[in-house]
């Protein structure tokens, strides 16, 4: 997992849509605004929003970071309160990619790699915003 926060400014000049939805949606309180619209009244309804805290890092493959950019949010979901993992993806291509489900699976399998060997796998709720 790579930390994109020391390249932050050098990323406002030369990706500014990654920019700009990174900068804006790493507030939980906006990305809560987005995610309440993106998300499925079933799992929206069993979220706990005041739980949403975003996890530093990018899952992208580095051939593709100037066309996509992510966001990682844990939150507590059901009565349980049991972590699940929201992932944002933001894609920048002039076309759909037919392979984006194998991408995503590639990029969740990221997300549990990078978790402590004696933690539970917990589930991953990815969401894709493509901006065509």
């Amino acid at each position: 997992m790579a930390d994109d926060s020391d390249d932050t400014r050098d990323n406002l000049i030369d990706h500014p849509h990654d920019s700009l939805f990174r900068k804006t949606f790493s507030d939980p309180k906006e990305a809560e605004s987005l995610l309440r619209s993106a998300l499925p009244p079933e799992i929206r309804q069993t979220i706990h929003w005041n739980s949403l805290t975003l996890h530093h890092g990018s899952f992208v493959d580095d051939a593709l970071r100037t066309s996509q950019t992510d966001l990682l949010f844990e939150v507590a979901c059901g009565e349980s309160r049991e972590p699940v993992w929201l992932y944002l993806l933001l894609e920048h291509q002039s076309t759909p990619d037919p392979r984006m489900p194998f991408r995503l699976l590639k990029y969740c399998c990221r997300i549990w790699d990078a978790q402590p060997p004696e933690s539970d796998m917990r589930a991953i709720v990815p969401l894709v915003f493509y901006q065509g």
